[in-house]
């Protein structure tokens, strides 16, 4: 992700291109050029601090992160419906990377939770056998 967030300043340039030419005016194009770019850099920072869960609790930290992603799609497709709605185009490159982004960190979370769920199992199982 962050070799791709330059690429998403990038895109909220692009942005600023097509809400110049849609009659927003400077305040919204701001508001929503500055909004965008927002999102997308806390969209990265959790992003940044999501990594492996070895442990229940690394998980429950990881979870936290997974929701702040979960809460900047929503805010990018919000932003996106906003641009459209005076007259810019849509931005679906920003939207299906980040979206790509967010399936593939959920899916390492829920691998996670399987893996933790599996080792837990077979602890329990030991106890039992040597008892």
């Amino acid at each position: 992700m962050r070799k791709t967030l330059a690429f998403h300043l990038t895109m909220a340039s692009i942005l600023s291109l097509f809400l110049s030419g849609c009659g927003a005016s400077g305040n919204d194009f701001s508001k929503l050029e500055r909004d965008l770019a927002q999102a997308l850099a806390r969209f990265e920072n959790a992003e940044s601090h999501f990594s492996s869960s070895a442990t229940y609790d690394q998980l429950i930290v990881n979870a936290g992160w997974l929701d702040r992603m979960a809460e900047e799609v929503l805010a990018i497709q919000r932003i996106e419906a906003k641009a459209v709605s005076l007259g810019s185009e849509p931005i679906p490159e920003i939207r299906e990377e980040i979206a790509q982004i967010f399936r593939r960190r959920l899916a390492t979370f829920q691998s996670n939770a399987e893996y933790l769920e599996v080792m837990s199992q077979l602890e329990i199982a030991r106890i039992w056998t040597e008892i």
